[in-house]
């Protein structure tokens, strides 16, 4: 309901990213503005309604979290009336000190060199304890424990004046200094500084990296492919396969090269879910790729994938497309008709060149035109391709067959 009316506002596609997605974006934007000296690093974000926690070395992010504990929501939970005591602080900082737990063992400062805080609330930290003469740079316990008492002096959020705070920081900072405080005890931490970059630099070189060729989502599909021991050379097959189509499809389709990409993903996992069992794989396939952290994928993409891979083969329940946003869909219907094409030639060992067949797309119509002979050597698939039509049909695609 949100991303149709914010994009139809600003004219533009809106991403969402999955937590541990945030939390690797974060970390590149802050890799980027620090030495590439090799130290590990631990680099921690508190923002608004979650924390992330990235443990990671030059450029590469080793250990990713995101815990649900943020400035904002730890506002309203415990500082509601806007009182400030010891009372609240504290059980601000137990429910911090709780969540901070379940991660301590893994990101407790035996696991890095060197702590860097990342974005507004822990740089607001550092600004106003700079402001009081506490510290030149950085953040400590001794003057993160200073302003505490500083802001509980004051009684009341309304009533805090501190130079270096700004307004729409006031309601939120004692929150933020309790998570802080939570997360300095939790992990042993000493010292931390902080960065300029984090989540908007992560996204800017993120996007640049995929016109580099160094895509990120490259490597989560191949260890998507990897890890539940699918066949990469079915695998490899079928995208090649699927590509093929779409890019015969692309103009008349409308077809980007992210949408090509896609699908290519889709093709190169949707066997993955015959890890799980053999029956209804597709729908473990659509299941694995929905809810598993894919690293330089978004919410989208992700749901997108699922989409593809769950219908790739089986009856077309309307079910399998409710996360497709309606504008989406009728190119979502066409991308699948590809896959679902694609899928049925991973069997036919002399189909392997796209020059072996041609495909001719305009408006609605698919026309696939074979060497001479080949459906009669192919007697099997060429049933399975003219059984196809009714499916192709549903999904607004007329097949035709030479």
């Amino acid at each position: 309901t949100f991303t149709e009316a914010a994009e139809q506002l600003l004219g533009v596609p809106v991403d969402v990213v999955y937590g541990r997605e945030e939390a690797r974006l974060i970390y590149l934007g802050v890799a980027h503005t620090l030495a590439d000296d090799g130290h590990s690093r631990l680099v921690i974000d508190i923002g608004g309604g979650s924390t992330e926690f990235i443990i990671g070395q030059r450029f590469e992010p080793m250990r990713l979290e995101s815990l649900q504990l943020g400035c904002v929501s730890y506002s309203k939970d415990h500082f509601a009336d806007g009182k400030l005591n010891k009372r609240n602080f504290s059980a601000a900082y137990d429910a911090a000190m709780i969540e901070i737990s379940h991660i301590k063992r893994r990101f407790n400062a035996k696991n890095w060199q060197e702590a860097v805080g990342a974005s507004g609330t822990l740089q607001a930290i550092e600004a106003l304890i700079q402001y009081n003469g506490w510290r030149d740079s950085g953040i400590d316990r001794e003057s993160l424990d200073r302003l505490r008492r500083c802001l509980l002096d004051f009684g009341h959020v309304d009533a805090i004046e501190l130079p270096g705070l700004s307004d729409k920081r006031r309601s939120v900072i004692t929150a933020g200094v309790a998570i802080a405080s939570a997360v300095f005890d939790g992990l042993d931490i000493e010292h931390m500084r902080t960065s300029s970059g984090a989540l908007r630099e992560g996204v800017i070189y993120d996007l640049l990296g995929r016109l580099g060729h160094e895509d990120v989502r490259e490597r989560s599909i191949s260890a998507m492919v990897s890890r539940y021991g699918a066949d990469p050379s079915i695998a490899a097959l079928v995208a090649n396969r699927v590509r093929f189509l779409a890019e015969a499809a692309s103009d008349a389709w409308d077809l980007s090269s992210n949408d090509i990409d896609c699908l290519a993903w889709a093709a190169r996992c949707h066997e993955i879910g015959v890890a799980i069992s053999q029956k209804h794989y597709n729908r473990h396939s659509a299941y694995l790729l929905r809810h598993s952290d894919m690293p330089g994928f978004s919410q989208r993409e992700q749901e997108t994938m699922a989409t593809l891979v769950r219908g790739h083969r089986g009856k077309l329940k309307a079910e399998i497309f409710l996360d497709i946003a309606d504008r989406e869909r009728p190119k979502t219907l066409k991308m699948l008709a590809l896959l679902r094409l694609a899928v049925l030639f991973k069997h036919v060992e002399a189909l392997e060149s796209p020059k072996d067949f041609k495909v001719k797309v305009k408006d609605n119509t698919l026309t696939m035109i074979f060497p001479d002979g080949w459906r009669d050597q192919h007697p099997l698939t060429s049933k399975e391709i003219n059984d196809s039509r009714s499916a192709m049909k549903k999904l607004g695609v007329s097949l035709r067959l030479k």
